[in-house]
């Protein structure tokens, strides 16, 4: 892997390792419908096919074997490397707390 690719995955720390660990278990190259298992099943075959139609992600990522389409390892986890970013603390407000349920609410306005 390159220095950049490197540099990214020390940013990220725990993540960066887990990261690491479901990259080196992924062959070099993989049918497409397998990236489900390669990626700890964050990642399904519909959803990376999509992204492909669109272009999200860079076509050198795949390879074609006749019908089947084939994922390089990492091409494929250096792309997605730069969709993550390591987490942020939450945002103050009111996020989380649960509004009343509408029964609760038709209760209280009766009363």
């Amino acid at each position: 892997m390159d220095l950049d690719f490197n540099r990214l995955l020390g940013e990220l720390g725990e993540v960066g390792e887990a990261f690491e660990e479901l990259r080196l278990n992924a062959p070099p190259m993989f049918p497409g419908e397998d990236i489900e298992r390669y990626t700890g099943g964050l990642w399904i075959w519909p959803t990376v096919e999509n992204k492909r139609y669109r272009s999200e992600i860079p076509a050198d990522t795949f390879i074609y074997s006749g019908r089947r389409v084939l994922i390089h390892r990492d091409a494929f986890f250096r792309w997605w490397l730069t969709t993550l970013s390591a987490s942020k603390p939450p945002l103050p407000g009111s996020f989380g707390k649960r509004r009343p349920t509408r029964r609760l609410r038709k209760a209280t306005v009766r009363a």
